[in-house]
């Protein structure tokens, strides 16, 4: 969250945040080859 914080645009919303945050986080912490199944759990 962070991150994506620090990446916040200008006229961007609390959901492109949020977003952002998973696109990074998925990026960085996804083993190759494998889906993000626990977005309930975000």
């Amino acid at each position: 969250m962070t991150k994506a914080n620090a990446r916040h645009a200008s006229g961007s919303n609390l959901e492109d945040v949020d977003m952002n945050a998973k696109t990074l986080f998925l990026n960085d912490n996804k083993p190759p080859n494998m889906s993000f199944k626990l977005y309930h759990a975000w």
